[in-house]
C-alpha cells in the first residue's frame, strides 16, 4: 500500500524508491524508467487515482509490466506530450502571424515611400541634371526591389502559416483518435476519465444524481482462447454497440475501460433506475447468440457482470470507480451474469 509522505527528505525519497524497485522485483516485472515512475508515484501516494488503480491490480493479481506501461501512458505520457505540442504549435502560429503582420506594415510603409519617391523622381526629371536623375532612378529601383522581396517573404510566411494550420488540424485529429477505442469506436479510458471528472464537478455543483456502471464480460479470456481473437473482437463490438444504444437512450456516456471491461456514466440518474438500466443491458447481451456471420456456426452466449455505484458528494472519481469495480467483482463471486449495486450488504459502506 502506498504511504503519503510526511516530508520530502532524501531518506523518504530513497525509502519510496526501494519500495518501488521491490514491488517490481517481487512480481518479476522488468524495471524501466517509465515503470519506475509509476511505481514511485504509487508509493508517493499523491496521485490518488493512480494508487487506487495500482491497488486494484495488485489485489486481483493483475499487475504486470504491460499494465504498468498502460498506467504510465494514462497518467504521465499523453498529457505531457500533447500539452507540449499544443503549446509549441500555438507559439509558432502566434510568432508567424506576428512576423507576417510586421512585414505587411513595413511593406505598406515601403509602398508609400516608393510612391512619394516616384513623385519626387518625376519632379526631378523636369528640373534636375542627368546625374541627379540617374541617382534618383537607382534609388527608385532599389526601393522596388525591396518591395518585391517583402512581397515574396510575406507569401512564404502565409504559406508557412497554412502549413502550421494543417499540422494543428492533424494534431487535433490525432488527439480525437487517441481518445477513441480503435476496435469498437467508442470512447477509451482517457476519454472516460475526462468525462467523469466533468460529470462529478457538475453533479457536485448542481446537486444532481450521478450513477456509474462498470461492466466486465464473463469468462472472456476462455472464450477468446477457444474461438480465437477475431471472434472475441466481434463480441467486444457487439457489447460496445448495445452499450452505445443504452447510453443514447438514457443520456449517458459509454466507454471501453480496458480489455473486456466497459463503463457507462449516467447523469441525472439515481441508483434504482441505474440498476434497472444495468439489468436491461445485461439481459440484452445474454439474449444474443454469437455466431460466425460467414458460416453460421454458433459460438454460444456471452454474459456480463455489472457493478453500479451512486456518486457520493465529495468523493473522487477514483473512489467512485473503485466502488463500482468492487461491485463487479462481487457479482462475479456470486455467480456472474448479474448486477450488484453499491448498497449490497457484502460491500463496505
Amino acid at each position: 500500500m502506498p504511504q503519503t509522505p510526511s516530508d520530502n527528505s532524501f531518506a523518504g525519497a530513497m525509502r519510496r524508491a526501494r519500495a518501488a524497485i521491490n514491488l517490481m522485483s517481487d512480481l518479476h516485472i522488468s524495471p524501466t524508467p517509465a515503470r519506475f515512475t509509476v511505481a514511485f508515484a504509487h508509493h508517493l501516494g499523491e496521485v490518488g487515482a493512480l494508487s487506487l488503480e495500482m491497488n486494484r491490480l495488485i489485489g486481483h493479481d493483475r499487475l504486470t509490466g504491460a499494465a504498468i506501461d498502460a498506467l504510465y501512458q494514462q497518467f504521465f505520457a499523453p498529457e505531457c506530450e500533447s500539452a507540449d505540442i499544443r503549446v509549441a504549435g500555438r507559439e509558432m502560429h502566434d510568432l508567424v502571424t506576428d512576423i507576417g503582420d510586421q512585414i505587411a506594415a513595413v511593406r505598406l510603409r515601403s509602398e508609400e515611400f516608393g510612391a512619394h519617391l516616384r513623385e519626387f523622381t518625376q519632379a526631378l526629371e523636369k528640373s534636375a541634371g542627368d546625374s541627379l536623375r540617374r541617382r534618383a532612378a537607382a534609388i527608385l529601383g532599389e526601393t522596388d526591389a525591396v518591395a518585391r522581396e517583402q512581397r515574396d517573404l510575406q507569401y512564404r510566411l502565409s504559406f508557412t502559416l497554412r502549413e502550421i494550420e494543417t499540422l494543428r488540424g492533424q494534431l487535433d485529429r490525432a488527439e480525437r483518435e487517441a481518445r477513441q477505442d480503435p476496435l469498437t469506436g467508442i470512447g477509451n479510458r482517457a476519454q472516460f476519465d475526462g468525462t467523469l471528472q466533468g460529470a462529478l464537478l457538475r453533479a457536485g455543483r448542481e446537486d444532481q444524481p450521478l450513477s456509474l456502471l462498470m461492466l466486465d464480460m464473463d469468462h472472456f479470456k476462455r472464450f477468446n482462447e477457444r474461438h480465437g481473437p477475431a471472434i472475441g473482437d466481434q463480441v467486444l463490438k457487439l457489447v460496445a454497440h448495445l452499450l452505445t444504444q443504452t447510453a443514447r437512450e438514457n443520456g449517458g456516456e459509454a466507454a471501453r475501460f480496458g480489455g473486456e471491461a466497459f463503463a457507462l456514466l449516467l447523469r441525472g440518474c439515481a441508483l434504482p433506475r441505474a440498476s434497472q438500466i444495468a439489468d436491461r443491458l445485461r439481459l440484452q447481451v445474454a439474449g444474443k447468440t454469437v455466431r460466425n456471420r460467414r458460416t453460421g456456426e454458433i459460438f454460444g452466449q456471452v454474459t456480463l457482470s455489472i457493478g453500479v455505484a451512486f456518486y457520493r458528494p465529495g468523493e473522487s472519481a477514483a473512489q467512485l470507480v473503485n466502488r463500482a469495480d468492487e461491485a463487479v467483482y462481487l457479482a462475479k463471486a456470486e455467480g456472474r451474469n448479474r448486477v450488484v449495486t453499491d448498497d449490497h450488504p457484502g460491500l463496505a459502506p
